[in-house]
């Protein structure tokens, strides 16, 4: 059996001003970086042999310091990046949610994939991205437990793929665990 473990980096100031973060490159807080240590006390006993994480400053810092706990290595990837929300980078979650394209782009239905904000990625982008990150972690030989640290969008977009099935965003330096069975993926700890 193979598990993937999907953690979100920890709490920054633009999470706590309720900013949409995209590809600017913000470090954690001091809440951050003590979410990020109690993470990796949490996952001591998961057995990760390896953690993928996106290049964004949060993300690596998130990852660096679980990595302090288990023990192994992390190799960054651009692919692992969170959604570019174009303009909307730098504005207030509620200026988001009142944009003409909001409801459009926040509907699961698949005819809206091609919706994105100017000078940012489409859902499509950005799901198809998440399926070229699985398909190189996946395709790696000779491992049993891999964590993949990374952002909301794009771990809830991975999520999807995987379980064929819609999922909550995750918090700050929450994680879930997913393993590899006969039938698929299934999510065994949340």
């Amino acid at each position: 059996m193979k598990k993937i473990i999907f953690f979100r980096h920890g709490q920054t100031d633009w999470n706590l001003q309720d900013l949409v973060q995209g590809h600017t490159d913000i470090p954690l807080n001091e809440q951050g970086k003590e979410q990020a240590s109690i993470l990796g006390k949490k996952l001591t006993a998961e057995g990760i042999e390896h953690i993928y994480a996106s290049d964004l400053l949060r993300a690596t810092q998130t990852a660096q310091i679980v990595a302090e706990y288990v023990h192994c290595p992390i190799t960054y990837m651009q692919e692992l990046r969170e959604m570019h929300g174009g303009v909307m980078q730098g504005k207030t979650k509620a200026e988001f949610r009142e944009h003409p394209l909001y409801c459009s782009w926040a509907s699961e239905d698949e005819m809206y994939d091609s919706i994105g904000f100017e000078g940012g990625e489409t859902k499509k982008q950005v799901k198809e991205r998440a399926q070229q990150a699985l398909q190189m972690i996946l395709a790696l030989p000779n491992y049993h437990t891999v964590a993949i640290c990374s952002h909301g969008v794009i771990i809830t977009s991975m999520l999807r793929i995987l379980l064929n099935k819609s999922v909550e965003k995750l918090s700050n330096a929450e994680y879930v665990v997913l393993s590899e069975g006969p039938h698929g993926w299934t999510l065994y700890k949340q």
